[in-house]
C-alpha cells in the first residue's frame, strides 16, 4: 500500500508571515517606546544646558555678571563655574583695556599740548632766533611723543604674562623732572610765569 500525503506551500507561507507579524509588531512597539524613552531622558537631561545657553544668549555684550548656578545639576555646575571664571577674566580684560585707552589718552594729551605750544610760538615770532628756538622745541616734543606712542604699542603688544618676565631698571626722577623743566623754562619766561624746579 502506497500512501501519498501532499501539502500546499501556502499553508507554509501564511504560518511564517503570521509568525512574523506576531513577532515583528511587538518589537517595533517596543522599539519605538524605546526611542520615545530616550528622546525623553536627553530632553530631560539637557534641560538645564538650555536653561544656561538661554540666558547666555539673552545677555547683552555688556553684562558679565557670573551666571546662575541655582537649580543646576552637579553635572552642570562645572560647566557653569567655567562660564563664570571666563566671563570674570574677560571683565577683568576690558577693565584693563578702558585703563589703558584712558592712561594712553593722558599720557598723549601733555606731548601733544607742548606742540601745540611750541607750534604756535614758532608762528608768532618775529625773529628767526626766538623761531629756530621754538622749532627745535617743537621737535623736541615730537620725538617725546613719538617715544610715548612708542611705549604705549610696546605695553600693548606685552600680554598679562609679560609683566612678570619684565626687567626693571632704577629712574632718577630728579633729572627727568629737571629734562621736562627745561622744555617748559621758554614757554614760561613767553608768559612772564616764575618756573623753577628744586630738587
Amino acid at each position: 500500500v502506497h500512501l501519498v500525503v501532499g501539502e500546499t506551500i501556502n499553508k507554509r507561507a501564511t504560518l511564517l508571515s503570521e509568525i512574523l507579524i506576531e513577532m515583528a509588531l511587538p518589537q517595533l512597539g517596543l522599539l519605538l517606546g524605546a526611542l520615545l524613552f530616550v528622546r525623553f531622558a536627553v530632553d530631560r537631561g539637557l534641560r538645564p544646558l538650555t536653561v544656561v545657553s538661554a540666558a547666555i544668549e539673552a545677555r547683552g555684550h555688556e553684562l558679565l555678571t557670573p551666571v546662575s548656578e541655582a537649580g543646576l545639576p552637579s553635572e552642570a555646575h562645572s560647566l557653569v563655574t567655567h562660564i563664570n571664571d571666563l566671563l570674570g577674566r574677560l571683565e577683568q580684560t576690558i577693565a584693563a583695556q578702558r585703563r589703558f585707552v584712558a592712561d594712553a589718552a593722558h599720557q598723549l594729551r601733555t606731548p601733544l599740548a607742548a606742540i601745540s605750544l611750541h607750534a604756535e610760538r614758532a608762528q608768532r615770532s618775529l625773529d628767526s632766533d626766538s623761531r629756530d628756538q621754538a622749532l627745535r622745541a617743537l621737535q623736541a616734543s615730537v620725538g617725546r611723543a613719538a617715544r610715548v606712542t612708542q611705549q604705549l604699542l610696546a605695553l600693548a603688544r606685552s600680554g598679562p604674562d609679560a609683566a612678570l618676565t619684565r626687567t626693571l631698571a632704577p629712574l632718577d626722577l630728579g633729572a627727568l623732572a629737571r629734562s621736562v623743566g627745561e622744555n617748559w623754562i621758554g614757554p614760561a619766561l613767553a608768559r612772564r610765569l616764575d618756573f623753577g624746579f628744586v630738587a
